[in-house]
């Protein structure tokens, strides 16, 4: 996730600044969400009787679009404004790299069920006489994991 002030004159520079840091930590590549906040504060649309150089009108045009794209949502922390979109976002964002698994886990591996809780999100449980019943979400390897263990 990616925070940037919207209000702030200098947005645009500080959202370049952190795209080259990572980018030059080798992380350009990785999904990135940006938070634009105090989009209550913050006039993204260009004033048409703005007497102000064409060439900031066009970067505040420029990340005006960037902020209306999908991989960026604008909240309000002050009014709640956004803050749902942004929750729904992150979580699918989050929620990509997952895999549905869904079985009977053994007692003698129920430790695993911690794993789950602890690195993904477990959607039911039951307990059973012979093991403990599971459907969840989980990152990739922890999904190979299970496999040895779970029975479908």
């Amino acid at each position: 996730l990616h925070v940037v002030d919207i209000s702030s004159p200098m947005a645009k520079d500080q959202w370049k600044v952190t795209k080259e840091v990572l980018k030059d930590i080798g992380a350009g590549d990785v999904p990135t969400l940006t938070i634009c906040n105090k989009i209550d504060q913050a006039n993204l649309v260009p004033d048409p009787e703005d007497s102000a150089a064409d060439e900031a009108k066009a970067e505040k045009e420029e990340f005006r679009l960037r902020f209306e794209s999908e991989s960026t949502v604008g909240i309000s922390a002050l009014t709640g404004e956004g803050v749902s979109e942004m929750l729904s976002k992150v979580q699918s964002v989050v929620s990509r790299d997952l895999s549905h698994v869904k079985g009977l886990l053994p007692y003698a591996h129920a430790q695993l069920v911690n794993k789950i809780r602890k690195q993904g999100a477990l959607r039911e449980i039951e307990y059973m006489e012979d093991g403990i019943r599971i459907e969840a979400d989980v990152a990739k390897d922890l999904e190979v994991l299970l496999s040895g263990h779970l029975i479908r």
